[in-house]
Parts: structure tokens; sequence; C-alpha cells
């Protein structure tokens, strides 16, 4: 008796379906790459990542990326120290606390910008210069950018923060004490600068154009993130750079989707770019090159915190850049 056997059309059939069936058991088992969590908050030069993320950038680079809002660099920053972050969007400032503070080991992959005037003081009245904020009652981050700032405009003229009553209130909150009159100043910067001067006329005291490349804009991963999943940053740095080339090649759409998550008019977020150096994908190398500047401004910085008493440790040993292999075409 013959052997039954297939006819060769049923024989294809029967192969197609238990190769599909192979690919999809394959494709299921294959572990799908964890999400990277960013903890953010409103600033201009961080919305790219969410012009990214509404352009639909980082799935077409192939990461998953969830953005975790939050109002205030503070909470940014033990979102990050507590591990519930992977990433912030945070300036050096942040960068070095949170390196100081807590066992994590930032590292910088992207600057997206340093701050050109768009970090103000802001009074009530319209002063001359800062040494006229003495005795007067100012609403700021005080161990974060907003003192900072503060220190920084007090120092360069002769006053500390005993020459000031310091009111330690996060950004949305600040906007309200400002306009019941709870506060005489405050350190802030868009969006709530700018509807502060548009709808209570505040007048500008200081801006980070006073302290130049001073306050600089960055993305911090943690180092194990960078060692473990460095093609999902690479993909997430692919991302970025894209809503920052569409930006470029159509800026109204790009500004209307920006100013819109911002709370602001396309031309107020326009203008809110006014007062910042975006950094382009191509301009990267002059902070991560072999003679790139971001060593030193962590250093600069980490002594100015060191100043304020809000650092206690030395600088890390490790670097706060990122290794140049993650930069390197995979």
């Amino acid at each position: 008796m013959d052997t039954f056997r297939h006819p060769p059309r049923r024989r294809r059939i029967l192969a197609l379906a238990f190769g599909l069936t192979a690919f999809f058991v394959a494709s299921c088992s294959r572990p799908t790459p964890p999400t990277l969590k960013v903890g953010i908050n409103h600033w201009p030069g961080y919305e790219f990542l969410f012009l990214a993320d509404e352009k639909q950038y980082f799935e077409q680079e192939g990461v998953r990326v969830q953005l975790v809002e939050f109002t205030s660099l503070p909470d940014v920053l033990e979102a990050y120290k507590s591990g519930d972050v992977d990433a912030m969007a945070c300036t050096m400032i942040e960068t070095v606390l949170a390196a100081d503070q807590s066992k994590r080991q930032p590292q910088v992959i992207l600057v997206t910008d340093a701050s050109n005037g768009a970090d103000v003081i802001l009074a009530r009245e319209p002063l001359q210069d800062p040494s006229q904020l003495a005795g007067l009652r100012i609403a700021c981050e005080c161990a974060h950018l907003g003192g900072y700032m503060l220190h920084r405009a007090l120092s360069r003229h002769g006053l500390d923060f005993e020459d000031v009553q310091i009111r330690n209130i996060d950004q949305m909150a600040m906007e309200k004490a400002f306009k019941q009159g709870e506060v005489d100043a405050l350190v802030t910067y868009p969006p709530v600068s700018t509807r502060l001067i548009r709808d209570v006329h505040a007048h500008v005291v200081f801006t980070s154009a006073d302290i130049p490349r001073e306050i600089l804009d960055v993305l911090v991963a943690d180092k194990t993130v960078i060692d473990t999943q460095p093609e999902s940053v690479r993909a997430l740095l692919r991302a970025w750079a894209r809503a920052h080339n569409f930006h470029i090649n159509n800026p109204q759409e790009a500004h209307r989707i920006m100013g819109n998550h911002m709370g602001l008019t396309p031309e107020e977020f326009a203008q809110s770019l006014d007062g910042v150096d975006l950094v382009r994908p191509s301009n990267q190398v002059i902070y991560f090159g072999p003679q790139g500047r971001l060593p030193e401004i962590a250093r600069l910085t980490h002594q100015t915190l060191r100043q304020m008493g809000v650092v206690q440790h030395d600088l890390p040993t490790y670097s706060f850049v990122a290794p140049a292999s993650l930069f390197a075409q995979p």
C-alpha cells in the first residue's frame, strides 16, 4: 500500500501555514524593548520631544517612549532620583544635583539649548537692577534652577539670600501667588513668564542673558539605561533630530503644535524661542566632541552649587557625558 501523500498544492498551503505560525510564535516570544520613561516639564527647548511624540517619530524609529509630565523641575528631579523615570529633560543644575543626592548616575545624551534670556526674574514694579530686590518677597524653586538664578543675580550686586525674603514655591503656585500680591518678585520661565508679562505687566529684572552660556538644558539618561539599551537611546535621539528638522522646515506648524501643548499661541511660542539658543543636531559635537564643553560646564555648575550649599560631595568619578560609543553608528 502506498504511503499517503498530500497533493502538491495542499503541501504548499500547509507549509505556508506552518511557516506563518512559526513566525508569529517567534515574534511573540521576542522580548519587547522596555518603554523609556522621560520626566519632563514645560520649557521651549524640551517641547521638541513632544513634537516628536505628536509626529510619531519615536514609533517610526523603533523605540517606545513615555513622556511623563511634571509641573516643575524639582518634581522631575525627584522622579529621576527615585527611579520612577529613566531619563529627564532638565538643566545641568539638576544633573549635578541628581549625582550628588542619589545613587543614580546621570549622563547627558543631548544638549537641547542654552538659555539666553528665557529664564527671568520678574518684579511687580520696574527695577533698575537686582540690587533693588533687597528686602522683597521673592518666589523661586530654591535648591534648583530658580535658586541658581537668584544666587547669580544677587551675588553680582553684593547681595545674598539673607538680603531677600525667599518663598520656596513651584512654578504653577508662584504664578498665582504673584497675581494675588503674596510675593513681589519671582524666578520663572515660559509659559509662566509669558503669561505674567502679558497679563500682569510684570517687569524683567534679570535674565539668563546676563550670565551667558551658564544655563544649559539637556536630556539626561541613567548610565544603566545607556549601557543596557543603547539602541533605544539612539532611536530616541534620532526621533528628536527629526523633530528639530521638522521645525526648521515647517516652523509655523511646529509652533502651533508645541505652543498648543504649552498653552501659548504660535506667536507666543515663537517669541519664547527668542530667549533660547537651540542646539541643532549637527552642533552637538561642540559639547560631546573630544574638546567638548560639557565637562567644564558641569565643573562650573558644581562649583556654584557648592557655594550655595546645596551639594555636599565632590564631582563624581564617572563622566557626566555619555560614552562616545553611544553616538557611533550602530
